[in-house]
Parts: structure tokens; sequence; C-alpha cells
């Protein structure tokens, strides 16, 4: 197994893995937010963060030790390739998909999900419609964090990100082609 700095794993607990949480939780966890603006222009948002939610959902299974290969979930048998990072590599522990059990249809479901509608330019991706529903996406948000909570927080014994009081992460401005802004130009 590929060895991480100290600092590498301070920068994947701090900073890489609750960005990616955000992607992960923001179409459950602002829904009220995105509701009141149904009818304005960043309404596409809700869009844009339920596809934010399949790319975390892949992410996140092959950073806890299995992916989806003919259309069965399987353990990841390979080293990460590259720089790529895996639980074990920061102290917590794969998944054993065998004790998945009913969860692993709704993994599998929305892994094919994403990858027909994200990761590939399909001609059909519609066989996989019960799992564009809210609750689809929901459940496997749900299932997700449960996944990440036990097999590298608790393990670790660090608390699990609170998100809903993150505010940005690391960031105080994004360069647009009009000039900075602050996050908070966003926030009304």
């Amino acid at each position: 197994m590929k060895t991480l700095t100290p600092q590498q794993i301070e920068d994947q607990l701090t900073e890489h893995i609750p960005h990616r949480l955000c992607l992960l939780v923001t179409f459950r966890d602002r829904q009220d937010w995105f509701r009141k603006r149904v009818g304005s222009m960043d309404n596409d948002l809700l869009r844009v963060s339920k596809d934010s939610t399949l790319i975390a959902i892949r992410q996140f299974a092959d950073f806890l030790g299995f992916h989806l290969d003919n259309g069965k979930l399987v353990p990841e048998s390979k080293e990460p390739k590259g720089d790529d990072v895996r639980v074990d590599m920061l102290g917590g522990d794969v998944v054993d998909i065998s004790k998945l059990g009913s969860d692993e249809a709704l993994l599998v479901g929305l892994l094919k999900r994403g990858s027909k509608e994200l990761a590939h330019l399909t001609s059909n991706y519609t066989r996989h419609d019960d799992f564009n529903t809210a609750k689809a996406l929901i459940d496997g948000i749900t299932l997700i964090e449960t996944l990440l909570r036990k097999h590298l927080y608790e393990k670790l014994k660090l608390p699990f990100p609170n998100l809903l009081d993150e505010k940005y992460l690391r960031f105080d401005e994004w360069n647009f082609p009009d000039g900075p802004k602050s996050p908070t130009t966003f926030v009304k």
C-alpha cells in the first residue's frame, strides 16, 4: 500500500474529504434553499447538485474500496493508481461489500446511473429511472455518509465534519471573468 505523509493525511481529512462531502450532501441538505428559489435563474443549481451527488457517490465508492463491474459491486483489488487515495491509506477500513445487504442494490443503481448519466455519453440511460428520484438520491447520500462515519471517522475517533455550519473550505474568493468574487457575494 502506498504511504501518505502526515500532512497529506491531514489535508485529506480537513480539506479534500469535507469538500467532497459537500458535493455529496448538498442535494439532501439544501432542499429548502432550492425550493425557495424555484423560478429563479439559479434553480439549475438543484440539477447541478443532483449530478454532484452521483459524482460524489462514485468517488466515495472508490475511496471506500469498491466499484461497479459488469453491473455488480466488487471490492477494489488493485492498489490505488498514481495519487489516488483510499480509506485504508488514512487509517480507516475498506468496506466489506458482503455486509451491505439490501443497501447493495441501491448503490448498484446509483453507480449505474452515475456512470451512464455522467461519466459517459450514452444513447439511453432511462433503464435506471428508479434511481433518478429524490428518495433514491437521499438514501444513497445517507448510506455513503454512514459508511464514511463507520469506516473512517469512527475508526480514527474523529468528529464527522459539520457541513451545515461549514461556510467555505480554504478559499476566500474565486476569480471570474469580471474579477474576483467572495463567496458572500452569492449569498442572498
